[in-house]
């Protein structure tokens, strides 16, 4: 397979839109690239034909001695990759650890592809299994899965000294952070350890129950009531010594969870597909540009389609996109209960990403000149203005008082058009966020 290099300027790509897939990504192929933090070391991405921006994504490595780029290919994983759009990232396993740690980092960066990094899984094999191991204990919540066949060979100590080490979460040791593992490794004392370590991350029944030859640890604490919302641990299955395919691996196991930010602050939870949660796919051509969006009609609207009921339409973040900001929010569960329509739009391409020459990710605002003057709708009328996109502490702080401004207009709206409004508990964390900001009277960059 012929070895690529990212193109210097993804400036282009701006002026060559797919006009019909908005968020496909304009090359396809294996990459080799320097590692942010070792640029002596290369890494390698294989991205597949037609695969778009914000995909799952796994890092494979591989046995020690082995080709990494032949051994994606010879082991099924360009296969997966091709049938399932997700990108593989590896490196050679001769790589210290701390280099599969930076690893992480350029799997996230946004200059050359846009994965969604909620649902980022590892797998290593041979040699590898140990420094997939490694790397995933160090990190626990940038994952949400790990395969490992092999010898894990990691000590008792380093086991205990990643488990002590803390989270971004004020409290919260690495040890105790879920996740689902599975491990096809012989019955050894280093494989053992690994079992338990994970075993105790996820609160594991301590009888497993047999399943095509696999023991599965079922977590204690997991919701027996099926939620999608809700915040799990995973499994720990042990075995067969001997590998299944990544097609299996991935449609069996990785596929099934993400780790979500925003609300769920990184919180392990079960993966449902939009379709299956109830969500419409819906497009609609813009100036010639197909645009997207995803829209959540509750069944008690359905049935009453002469109803009035609200509208919330939820824009997601830069390099975002819609289907990711399904999961990081709970809307669709709010909008089931309390009746009313929540629609998820994908933003057009340009904005930051144009002004850092990176691959063009959805964005807002983004009329591919940084900088340029950006007009607010102009409904209400007494917020029309016109603000300027630049990375400054006072446009965040001008845009929380549009934001304010467009609340306090749009409750009027809807009392005055005589709609249901929707009432937030006042104790809850989760929809509080804003008026914990307005309480204390200062932005991220003045504390």
């Amino acid at each position: 397979m012929q070895i690529k290099s990212f193109p210097e300027d993804r400036r282009r790509y701006f002026k060559e839109l797919n006009k019909d897939d908005l968020y496909r990504m304009p090359y396809s192929g294996m990459f080799a690239h320097p590692m942010l933090r070792f640029p002596d070391i290369y890494y390698y991405a294989y991205i597949p034909e037609g695969a778009h921006l914000m995909v799952p994504a796994v890092i494979v490595i591989p046995p020690e001695g082995a080709d990494c780029a032949a051994f994606l290919e010879d082991s099924g994983w360009v296969q997966a990759a091709d049938s399932r759009g997700i990108i593989i990232f590896t490196a050679n396993s001769d790589a210290p650890d701390e280099a599969f740690s930076s690893l992480i980092e350029d799997a996230m960066s946004r200059e050359y592809m846009a994965n969604n990094m909620s649902r980022l899984c590892a797998a290593g094999f041979g040699s590898g299994a140990a420094k997939a191991q490694r790397m995933v204990m160090k990190q626990p919540m940038a994952f949400a899965g790990l395969f490992i066949c092999g010898e894990p060979d990691v000590s008792a100590g380093e086991l205990a000294s990643a488990g002590d080490a803390p989270t971004e979460v004020p409290g919260i040791a690495s040890g105790s952070i879920p996740l689902p593992v599975w491990i096809c490794s012989d019955s050894t004392p280093a494989s053992e350890r690994v079992i338990e370590y994970w075993k105790k991350a996820n609160k594991s029944q301590k009888e497993p129950f047999a399943k095509d030859g696999s023991l599965w640890y079922l977590p204690s604490e997991d919701e027996q009531a099926f939620s999608p919302d809700a915040a799990v641990n995973g499994p720990v299955v042990v075995g067969p010594g001997k590998s299944p395919a990544p097609l299996e691996i991935w449609d069996s196991f990785f596929s099934r969870y993400g780790r979500y930010a925003g609300i769920g602050n990184r919180q392990l939870r079960k993966f449902v597909s939009e379709e299956d949660l109830g969500f419409e796919f819906c497009t609609m051509y813009v100036d010639g540009v197909r645009r997207e969006w995803y829209q959540y009609v509750p069944e008690s609207v359905r049935k009453d389609p002469q109803k009035k009921v609200p509208l919330v339409i939820s824009f997601h973040g830069g390099s975002g996109m819609h289907h990711g900001h399904i999961h990081t929010t709970r809307w669709a569960d709010l909008a089931r209960e309390r009746g009313f329509i929540v629609a998820f739009p994908g933003a057009s391409l340009g904005g930051f990403s144009a002004k850092f020459g990176w691959l063009p990710h959805a964005a807002w605002n983004a009329d591919g000149e940084f900088g340029a003057p950006v007009p607010v709708p102009a409904v209400p009328v007494s917020v029309q203005k016109t603000m300027e996109v630049k990375n400054t502490g006072a446009e965040t702080r001008r845009n929380r008082a549009l934001v304010a401004d467009l609340e306090r207009d749009a409750m009027i709206a809807v009392k005055e058009a005589d709609m249901p409004t929707i009432h937030f508990p006042e104790n809850d964390d989760k929809y509080n966020a804003s008026r914990k900001h307005k309480e204390t009277g200062k932005s991220k960059d003045q504390a």
